[in-house]
């Protein structure tokens, strides 16, 4: 989280606030392709820490194997169907930038596109540290390319003009490194009994996984709308700029939901053992251990925002000014996703998905035209509205309502399926 919060202002100090909107803008468009896994990541820890909990590692290996070799089939075909595509698009228009060449623009999409694209097969490596209750060492990846990425930053700002596509590489890039060098050396020692192979390749696990999957990745879909689509509307009926305000001030209060969230990963595959075990007296007292939790987590955040004047001036200067209306929305926010991402721990954590994925085609139909209506009445403040609105109420009240249902064993049809 320090290290996020450190790159922020440097990379504001390489390119400006527009560049670093666009740069922001550009990622949340191609993260849009990490659904075409289709949801085989969610399917995977699910069915992986099910059978690591009942010791059936040739199983485990033939779920690992099976899910490497079809994501990486499956971003293979995204990389050739896409990025001929990109320099079709008139990304001056979209991106609403008349200061770089359409040409330069696609190449930066590119650049992001193809580096995301061997993330997310190369990410796998996290579930399979989830399964087997390793999260701690999951989490590792990020921070440790952060601090490669904040490096190269600081040479590109000693060492070249400004450049968009050099920051793009730079940010992106490390990630991949990182990523590649942590799946060859566990594989080939500490995880090795469930290392991909192509002779545990078996195309009858497929449906196995997706059978889950499917229904995560509908989830994951919708929250990819959700959270994605909001920098594009920005950017296009507000201006790049906006997008750096509004992530500034985003990344602010979310680093307490990330901290949160350190603590809730772990939980995940807990649950899941304790699920698939029948073991409801520890399921109650760590729901209620996290509920104590997240009640703290809440104060926080409105702490948080008594300081956040102060937080901003130290952190990022006079480079860009925050709206205190903006904050107060942001602090409401994601309190309220503290809550929803409590009992969607649990609800992922048993596998029971239907709700969800019910509820997620509700908000990928209505959440972009309620974002645009509220972004073209409100301006920025109308991005956490419509995001409040949509998602994270409905989110937090039917995921208590599942969580009740199931604890109580009185779940039945779609809340428990």
């Amino acid at each position: 989280m320090a290290i996020q919060l450190l790159q922020v202002p440097i990379v504001l100090s390489y390119l400006d606030s527009t560049l670093y909107g666009l740069y922001l803008t550009i990622t949340s468009i191609v993260v849009w392709t990490h659904n075409f896994d289709f949801g085989l990541g969610s399917g995977l820890r699910y069915k992986l820490t099910e059978a690591i909990a009942n010791q059936d590692y040739d199983r485990g290996k033939t779920l690992v194997s099976t899910s490497y070799i079809s994501l990486a089939g499956i971003m293979l075909t995204v990389a050739i169907c896409l990025i001929p595509a990109v320099h079709f698009f008139n990304w001056r228009d979209i991106l609403n930038c008349n200061g770089l060449p359409n040409s330069y623009l696609s190449t930066c999409v590119i650049v992001v596109l193809a580096t995301l694209l061997i993330q997310f097969v190369l990410e796998l490596i996290t579930i399979v540290l989830q399964a087997n209750q390793r999260a701690a060492i999951s989490t590792v990846f990020k921070p440790l390319s952060n601090v490669v990425a904040l490096i190269g930053v600081i040479v590109l700002k000693y060492t070249n003009e400004p450049s968009l596509l050099a920051a793009c590489l730079m940010l992106t890039a490390p990630l991949v490194i990182v990523l590649l060098t942590a799946n060859i050396a566990l594989f080939m020692q500490k995880y090795r009994h469930i290392a991909p192979s192509l002779k545990y390749y078996r195309t009858s696990v497929i449906k196995d996984i997706y059978s889950l999957g499917v229904k995560f990745f509908i989830t994951s879909l919708s929250g990819v709308v959700v959270y994605n689509s909001t920098s594009i509307i920005i950017s296009h009926y507000l201006n790049p700029s906006e997008v750096t305000v509004y992530n500034i001030a985003y990344t602010y209060f979310s680093l307490f939901v990330v901290f949160h969230g350190v603590f809730l990963t772990p939980v995940w595959a807990g649950i899941t053992d304790a699920w698939v075990k029948k073991d409801i007296p520890w399921l109650r007292a760590c729901m209620k251990r996290i509920a104590m939790l997240t009640a703290v987590f809440s104060l926080f955040i409105v702490i948080a925002l008594c300081i956040s004047k102060l937080a901003f001036h130290i952190w990022i200067g006079d480079k860009v000014s925050i709206p205190g209306i903006l904050s107060t929305w942001l602090a409401l926010y994601f309190v309220l996703n503290l809550w929803s991402a409590t009992y969607n721990c649990f609800v992922v954590g048993v596998g029971k998905a239907q709700l969800s994925m019910y509820l997620s085609i509700f908000k990928i139909i209505a959440f972009i035209p309620t974002l645009i209506a509220a972004v073209n009445y409100y301006g920025l403040i109308g991005v956490v509205i419509s995001t409040i609105l949509i998602n994270t109420i409905p989110n937090v009240l039917l995921g208590y309502l599942q969580y009740k249902r199931l604890i109580n064993n009185t779940a039945t049809g779609v809340w428990n399926k």
